[in-house]
């Protein structure tokens, strides 16, 4: 009823505020009620996929932390360049004016990145995103890459499927060959080599209400090995073919999802893999709680837990639970250890150093989207550690990797953030660490 009576209130209002200048009203001073909700700027997005990130309702009273947390929520979608919320008086009503920009809908990114740090493997190609393009906060990817690891995905997104449900849709198809992960994997073969993967999969979710979301998903995976070892392909022809399926929980409380300064996220994942193939038959279970505190004198604290354990009698080395890829430990980067199960922890605290600050260029022949965003830079100090468990084997303290060091982070968004941070082990060897996006 509430978001009906918004969209109502946005087409009236548009004809409305067309002809009102700074002086026909006064900014409310808060804590305010609010009675009503406006949203407008230069944006093709469809209003209700604001209003669903809204905690702020009619008949609300609210004050700046409301209003700074919704803010962020909306941001948080990634398609807008601008977003600024305020609370005016017309007509002895008070409205919250939501005003909005849109970004860039389409973006050819080139990328390329050595393999473990060697020059030797570069690996390359184009990113071509197709962002919010229908007004939906739909997203279309084609990525292709060449060089030492080629691939190619495919994937499509879309929020509000089925729009009276809150039904969304992600589908995904991929082929790449990339060199091997497993470092037991390379002793029982003697030496590196490559797989190649090709995967499809189908999830469907169901967003319970602002912060819960459940899903369910399928999909098929082909993996081929150059030669067959038992140890290493699980199917005779050295090539191994199954399905999968699997159940997805989350809930997520932060503001601003992209570099959050409040609130919690909780990741569980189960899925089960063998269908269709009577050699494969285990379970990939995943956990990840993450917790973000605003603290005295601007600084925020962070901090997280997560593990991932491999549940079977037997389990494929491409599918170990891996500290070095997708999970590390700063201090010890590009180092890789494997068994059935990992766990890991990090702790961070930060202090902004250019905080909010909205950027506008006027350049020729650049479209008003893309010299526009917000720019923020932040230092931080962080502390992490991981382990690995083999097999069920007891878990030893001198097994437990550990690092700690500082940095800065600059954030350019909603287009991309970049890190460079100095980490040291447990002998206080340095190591430098350049990265994009997000520690956690």
């Amino acid at each position: 009823m509430i978001k009906k009576f918004v969209f109502v209130f946005s087409l009236i209002s548009s004809f409305v505020f067309a002809n009102y200048d700074d002086s026909t009203f006064t900014y409310v001073s808060l804590p305010a009620i609010v009675d009503s909700i406006y949203i407008y700027g230069d944006s093709d997005t469809d209003t209700d996929i604001i209003e669903r990130e809204l905690t702020i309702s009619i008949g609300d009273l609210v004050d700046s932390s409301h209003i700074y947390y919704d803010r962020e929520r909306v941001f948080s979608l990634g398609i807008f360049t601008r977003v600024q919320f305020s609370v005016i008086r017309i007509d002895e009503k008070n409205t919250l004016r939501i005003y909005i920009e849109d970004g860039w809908n389409i973006w050819p990114i080139p990328f390329a990145y050595f393999q473990d740090n060697d020059w030797g493997r570069l690996s390359f190609g184009l990113d071509l995103l197709f962002n919010n393009f229908r007004g939906r906060n739909e997203k279309f990817r084609i990525k292709g890459g060449a060089g030492f690891d080629p691939s190619i995905l495919f994937s499509y997104s879309v929020p509000d499927f089925v729009r009276s449900e809150e039904i969304s849709l992600d589908v995904n198809v991929e082929y790449k060959s990339v060199t091997n992960r497993s470092v037991q994997a390379e002793l029982y073969n003697g030496g590196v080599f490559d797989q190649k993967f090709f995967g499809t999969s189908l999830m469907i979710g169901n967003r319970e209400d602002l912060f819960y979301k459940y899903s369910a998903y399928v999909g098929f995976l082909y993996i081929a090995t150059p030669f067959f070892n038992p140890q290493i392909s699980f199917h005779g022809d050295r090539i191994d073919r199954f399905g999968y399926s699997g159940i997805r929980f989350t809930y997520d409380t932060r503001d601003l999802i992209q570099y959050p300064s409040k609130g919690v996220s909780l990741f569980v994942d189960f899925q089960y893999k063998g269908i269709g193939n009577d050699a494969i038959d285990y379970s990939v279970f995943m956990f990840d709680f993450r917790n973000y505190e605003s603290m005295i004198y601007g600084l925020t604290s962070k901090w997280r837990l997560a593990t991932r354990q491999v549940i079977g009698s037997r389990i494929p080395f491409y599918d170990n639970s891996i500290i070095g890829f997708g999970e590390r430990i700063r201090g010890h980067y590009n180092e890789r250890k494997e068994g059935r199960s990992l766990y890991v922890g990090s702790f961070e605290i930060r202090h902004p150093i250019i905080d909010n600050f909205d950027v506008s260029f006027d350049l020729p022949l650049l479209p008003k989207e893309l010299t526009t965003y917000r720019l923020e830079l932040h230092t931080q100090v962080f502390a992490d550690a991981g382990i690995i468990q083999k097999d069920n084997q007891k878990m030893m303290f001198k097994d437990l990797s550990k690092g700690f060091g500082f940095g800065f982070t600059v954030l350019i968004l909603p287009y991309n953030i970049a890190r460079a941070e100095i980490a040291y082990n447990e002998k206080l060897s340095p190591e430098l660490i350049l990265e994009l996006g997000i520690s956690f």
